[in-house]
């Protein structure tokens, strides 16, 4: 596989605010641990495969790596443009990510630049700088491998 691979509208069934919020919520009231809170109201929740529709999508991309034992869902939330995200960095796993809510802006080593859109999948390789802007309020649902 490619470092990036970039799939316009790959999935048309995506989860709502209201299934992201109740999500958020619980883990916020109930997991506190497994929830980052980021600056200006950004959050990221490691329990994403419990919403019904993001787990559908995690199973499907899983299929196209059955082989791998491990396979996580995980929300990125940003409820203004201005919530921090985790800036430049680089992953230890290969990781799909999936566009559910708003639009954010990818930004790859090289100088590569996408905008992902709700259903908009990119395969980012593990080991690969990047930085995600959002656009708008956005959702989006990282799905990695662990080795």
């Amino acid at each position: 596989m490619t470092n990036v691979a970039y799939y316009k509208s790959y999935f048309d069934i995506l989860p709502t605010w209201d299934n992201v919020i109740t999500a958020l919520n619980y883990d916020i009231t109930h997991r506190p641990n497994s929830v980052k809170v980021l600056k200006d109201l950004g959050f990221v929740t490691h329990y994403g495969y419990e919403v019904e529709i993001v787990e559908n999508i995690r199973k499907q991309i899983h299929a196209m790596r059955p082989e791998e034992e491990i396979c996580t869902a995980h929300l990125y939330i940003s409820l203004l443009t201005i919530s921090e995200t985790f800036g430049w960095h680089k992953d230890d796993t290969d990781v799909f990510f999936v566009q559910a809510i708003g639009q954010t802006k990818w930004q790859l080593e090289g100088g590569l630049e996408f905008i992902l859109s709700p259903g908009d999948m990119l395969f980012v390789a593990k080991n690969l700088m990047h930085n995600t802007i959002p656009l708008s309020p956005r959702v989006g649902i990282s799905i990695g491998f662990a080795e």
